[in-house]
């Protein structure tokens, strides 16, 4: 996706450059139709100039951008409008009949069709946005297990901190390092916790006798 939003993110030099050489240059239209998607060109009034879709009937048919199939015309209007009053391209998704689309609005010089008109470009992004949305949702997950964990250990810790006694665990199956132990314990050994956590006896004791 990167690839083709840098590329087509040239906006109005290259449409310009592509449409000046459209004379010569039959490859250049192959190109430019080959995209998965739409490229089309509008005037203010919404009257399309150029357009380029993966759907052959638009092409044969559509004369304005209300007549195009999913398409939000009121807020691609709206997004247009901006466009059109400070110069600036834009960029924006939205949600149509079941698909996430991508659109990307770009002015070009008035010397091409002899008044304002601008570039959009878009496409079914649907598959990306699931696969964002999934990765978010995931990454939500798993930082709410951390905050349960973290609550957890922290409710874990107040426990064994009222127990009338020194308390440990070790791992089993990790050369018997600690998992965890109360501040009595520390205190017995003379070390802080945080010294203990982790580590095996032979780390603990050994290293100090050396």
């Amino acid at each position: 996706m990167r690839r083709i939003i840098a590329f087509i993110a040239l906006g109005g030099a290259l449409f310009s450059h592509m449409y000046t050489s459209l004379r010569t240059s039959k490859k250049t239209m192959e190109l430019i139709e080959s995209f998965p998607g739409r490229i089309g060109v509008f005037d203010e009034e919404g009257n399309i100039l150029y357009l380029s879709s993966e759907n052959a009937s638009e092409v044969r048919l559509a004369k304005h951008l209300k007549e195009l199939p999913n398409l939000n015309y009121d807020l691609f209007s709206a997004e247009a409008k901006k466009t059109f009053e400070n110069g600036q391209r834009r960029t924006y998704e939205y949600d149509t009949n079941g698909e996430h689309r991508f659109v990307i609005i770009s002015p070009l010089s008035e010397s091409l069709f002899g008044k304002p008109t601008t570039m959009w470009f878009s496409t079914d992004n649907t598959e990306l946005f699931t696969a964002r949305q999934n990765a978010e949702k995931a990454e939500l997950e798993k930082f709410e297990s951390q905050q349960k964990y973290i609550q957890a250990m922290r409710l874990w810790d107040i426990v064994i901190n009222t127990l009338p006694t020194m308390f440990f665990a070790k791992d089993a199956d990790d050369n018997f390092r600690y998992l965890l132990c109360n501040d009595a314990f520390a205190e017995f050994i003379g070390k802080e916790r945080k010294d203990i956590i982790g580590k095996t006896d032979l780390e603990i004791f050994v290293d100090e006798k050396l």
